[in-house]
């Protein structure tokens, strides 16, 4: 929104004055983490305030001044404190101090026992006395990402069902129950070592809860067959940790006394910010974990709060009163955690109490060595805790010692003792379920939560509706305008609008140049500009690259190569016998050599290895076959041919000349540029050039919807617009006119994945029982399976939608579901009103009711993370009135890492990781 009235309102301070200190207050964690409850003795005060002030309470992360940072590791009072507190706690480890944080129990069920579990009338799913009913539920669930990268040979089981169970209505405090039939095709023939799975946080509970819940199990299947089950259980994973109160992580510099660990990880994995989590050990296998446990617990609360909310905790936070004064009142906690994890070689239930925590291996750096350290090292320690460097340091560190310990271990008798109690005790409330529970319930987190929303909502949705008035925009004199639009903004219209205010200020037609993302939505403009008697001879509507060729064309004319004639040329000219070949079909590599050769166009001197390590790392070993292929394309091109990258360089080089740039920017004055998201560095650089020399821009697009980043498209210049654009001004359309108010839930939820400190949309539909309807979900494992029940859905629902979209992410899906169409009759998609396409050619389009296919259902190269989010959201987007979202249960989910390192990493699957409360679970 405009700087001028970014969030000012009457209501909104109400709001804020009604909740001052309220909020703040009722988040769950902050009671626990108070300072003023007194129940944490060593814990000073004004020390702990100096500690906590370091961390940004609305924004929920450390300052970004790492200076600031050092400057408190470098008083001599906190070190001191801090290293008083860190032996306090590692001397006195007790079974009241330690905990139990995480378990995975495996069990081996006979098909009977999975019948009477099941059972819809008598099984898991049915309370039957009424005192339990009191207090527990059971929920039959989606299994969530539990099968998640499952595939053929694989040795775990492939889970079909899932039990929640909890006590209170508070699910947040929760045991789960994982079963995998054995009839089901992906379980069928073969010898699982476990069927059932049991998982659950013990410090969300307490053991009397566990013991009730449990007694769920034993009442279904008997206290015989229960106590066979358990005798013979396999522990798979297991969590032991131990919380240091008053220690501060940024004190907390931790290694292992295992020497085997090489490997160690560190989050955020932005270099330039100050570690919150560090890893010690492959994440996949045993490993410890040291983080900040009162930012964590908060951070968790607050993200559930504003979860689905259309809105960012940064932004809302200053308006809730007592922001400044929270984090300071709330005592600094470092959490450490042994992770065993067994699932590759289970080991008996029966014996887990004499299990050895690996927390007996921690080794924390006694704080006042930090002042042996200068600044630029500290520096880089503070960013990075991770194995490699922090062991140099402290064999550095040894040396300056003379010798001396230099670090603080647990006493591991001590440890071991207290944890093995607590491991006995968890035992005998596993083995000895309880039918009734006497003890009242924990404070409701779920409750907690609920509250907190009621507070948010309201500041949250009023921001939305404050959306920048249309005549404000069209109107303003700033000479860079950009407006970020959410879907149904009405972005084309604004654009029409801004033309017919510059036509009206008697603005030659011949100084607007109206740039589109693509020919049709050119087309569109060009239609819509002459409908309203806006177009005149002179006015250029076009795209980028046809107007930078139709320039060019002045003076060097040449052939057109259009993205498909260029792929399909570049298809042509790969060896059919060379080694690339034998690993990637033809298309794939085609593909992957226009992204490479369109990312390598955004350089004067460009590195074909270093742009395949950013853009297809997974061509890395075939640097020297993708260069042949681009000395190829360029030998074929030259002197006939110009490709869209060609354009956008040769227009470059054209900008240096000095005359050339001088009559361009007095022959359009007026610049307005659509989808301004997508527009690439090179064309980024053309548009800078322009403004510099008195060319005026309007910008509009929606960074959330930055989906060919495979071309070097760079969504991060829309937020440092003002920044880039001196006197540029920033405004913000949040009324959806497209989609209803669930849909629009649902993708904000997207949205703020994308980017945390996005702002939402809010529905301006009015409301119908049709329009209140949730996006519907179905589960598949496989794409023929989707498809299958696809053309049942489409059978049923045939009359109940004038439009209708089916969208995947890849080529061959369209392909394969046009298929199986045509199977069902060669005219069934006609008679629907049904078109299948790609995410990316349904950009700009919308449908009544759209399907859209999880891209898991394929096995192929996805981007990062990030612009895999953003084409989700640009293919959820599309729907007005209903969405169907057919997901993989079993895709493997494995994204690139982006343009700042090479590689691969495992996320979660976006598609099951959909909000609950805005989707409706097809069985």
């Amino acid at each position: 929104m405009s700087n001028s009235k970014r969030y000012k309102s009457n209501s909104i301070t109400s709001i804020s004055n009604s909740n001052k200190g309220k909020f703040f207050k009722n988040i769950l964690p902050s009671k626990i983490f108070s300072i003023a409850k007194n129940k944490f003795s060593l814990v000073r005060p004004e020390l702990n305030k100096q500690i906590a002030e370091l961390t940004n309470p609305k924004a929920l992360r450390y300052t970004a001044e790492i200076s600031k940072i050092i400057a408190v590791l470098r008083v001599k009072d906190l070190l001191q404190y801090q290293q008083k507190l860190i032996t306090y706690h590692m001397k006195n480890v007790s079974a009241d101090t330690v905990d139990i944080d995480h378990i995975r129990i495996g069990l081996t069920l006979t098909l009977t026992d999975m019948k009477k579990l099941l059972d819809g009338d008598n099984g898991l799913g049915r309370v039957k006395t009424g005192g339990r009913k009191d207090r527990l539920t059971v929920k039959r669930i989606n299994v969530g990402n539990v099968n998640q990268g499952f595939k053929k040979g694989d040795v775990r089981p492939f889970f079909t069902a899932r039990f929640e169970m909890f006590t209170d209505k508070d699910d947040y405090r929760n045991i789960n129950v994982f079963l995998a039939e054995p009839q089901h095709e992906r379980n069928k023939g073969r010898d699982l070592v476990y069927n059932c799975e049991v998982e659950f946080i013990p410090t969300r509970l307490s053991l009397p809860i566990i013991s009730f819940i449990l007694y769920q199990f034993q009442s279904v299947l008997g206290p015989r067959r229960y106590k066979q089950l358990f005798d013979k259980a396999l522990l798979l994973e297991l969590h032991t940790g131990y919380t240091m109160y008053g220690v501060s992580q940024l004190f907390a510099f931790m290694t292992t006394s295992d020497n085997n660990v090489k490997k160690g990880l560190c989050y955020p994995f932005n270099k330039r910010q100050a570690v919150e989590t560090t890893y010690v050990g492959d994440r996949d296998s045993h490993h410890l974990i040291g983080y900040d446990k009162t930012l964590k617990e908060i951070k968790k609360f607050v993200e559930r709060s504003i979860k689905g909310l259309a809105g960012s905790f940064e932004r809302v936070a200053g308006m809730l009163g007592g922001v400044d004064k929270w984090l300071p009142s709330q005592v600094c906690s470092f959490r450490l955690e042994s992770r065993q994890k067994y699932s590759k070689d289970p080991i008996a239930l029966s014996i887990m109490p004499s299990v050895k925590s690996l927390l007996g291996k921690v080794r924390l750096l006694k704080p006042k060595y930090l002042e042996h350290l200068p600044d630029e090292q500290l520096s880089l320690l503070i960013k990075d805790k991770s194995m490699q460097p922090l062991s140099a340091k402290w064999r550095s560190l040894f040396i300056k010692s003379k010798l001396k310990k230099i670090y603080l271990a647990f006493d591991t008798d001590l440890l071991n003792a207290a944890i093995n109690k607590r491991l006995q005790a968890l035992l005998g409330a596993i083995l000895s379920p309880q039918k009734t529970l006497d003890v009242k319930p924990k404070e409701n987190y779920k409750q907690a939560v609920n509250n907190a929303r009621k507070i948010l909502g309201p500041i949250i949705d009023k921001q939305l509706h404050d959306s920048d008035p249309i005549k404000k925009i069209i109107t303003s004199k700033s000479r860079a305008i950009y407006v970020e639009g959410c879907p149904g903004a009405g972005k084309t219209r604004l654009i029409i609008e801004r033309i017919r205010h510059l036509r009206e200020q008697n603005i030659k037609p011949s100084a607007i140049c109206v740039l589109a993302f693509t020919n049709k939505s050119a087309k569109e403009f060009s239609s819509r500009l002459k409908e309203e008697k806006l177009f005149s001879v002179g006015m250029v509507v076009g795209t980028f690259s046809s107007w930078c060729n139709s320039l060019l064309d002045e003076s060097n004319k040449l052939k057109v190569l259009t993205p498909d004639s260029a792929f399909n040329v570049i298809k042509s000219l790969i060896d059919k016998r060379s080694q690339i070949v034998k690993k990637h079909d033809e298309f794939e590599i085609a593909k992957c050599c226009i992204s490479i050769f369109s990312h390598m166009a955004n350089f004067d001197t460009p590195s074909i290895v270093r742009t395949i390590e950013k853009v297809a790392p997974d061509f890395l070993e075939f640097q020297l076959e993708v260069t042949e292929i681009y000395e190829a394309y360029n030998k074929y091109k030259k002197d006939k041919y110009r490709d869209f990258n060609d354009m956008f360089v040769q227009m470059k080089r054209s900008l240096n000349d000095v005359d050339f740039l001088e009559k361009l920017a007095k022959r359009y004055k007026y610049l307005v540029i659509d989808e301004i998201q997508d527009t690439n560095g090179i064309q980024w650089h053309i548009i800078t050039t322009l403004y510099n020399n008195n060319v005026r821009l309007f910008c509009v697009g929606d960074p959330a919807q930055s989906i060919y980043g495979f071309r070097g498209a760079v969504r991060y210049m829309t937020a440092k617009f003002e920044k880039q654009f001196e006197g540029g001004v920033r405004f913000q359309l949040t009324r959806n006119y497209r989609s209803t108010k669930p849909l629009v839930k649902l993708t904000n939820d997207l949205r703020f994945k994308i980017d945390t400190n996005s702002i939402g949309s809010v529905s301006v539909l009015k409301e119908s029982k049709k329009s209140s309807e949730l996006a519907k979900i179905k589960f598949c494992d496989t794409l023929k399976k989707a498809t299958t029940w696809l053309i049942k859905d489409l059978e049923i629902n045939h009359n109940s939608y004038a439009c209708q979209l089916i969208l995947c992410r890849y080529n061959k899906q369209v392909k394969s579901i046009e298929k199986a169409l045509a199977v069902v009759g060669s005219d069934f998609a006609e008679r629907l009103s049904l078109q299948v396409m790609t995410f990316h050619k349904a950009k700009g389009l919308q449908a009544e009711h759209c399907y859209v296919i999880d891209p898991l259902f394929s096995v192929s190269q996805l981007s990062t993370y990030k612009e895999e989010l953003c084409n989700t959201y640009v293919a959820f987007t599309r729907a007005e009135k209903a969405l169907t979202i057919l997901a993989c249960e079993t895709g493997t989910t494995v994204y690139g890492l982006g343009s700042k390192s090479a590689g691969r990493k495992k996320a979660k699957s976006i598609f099951l990781d959909m909000p609950e409360q805005w989707v409706e679970i097809i069985g």
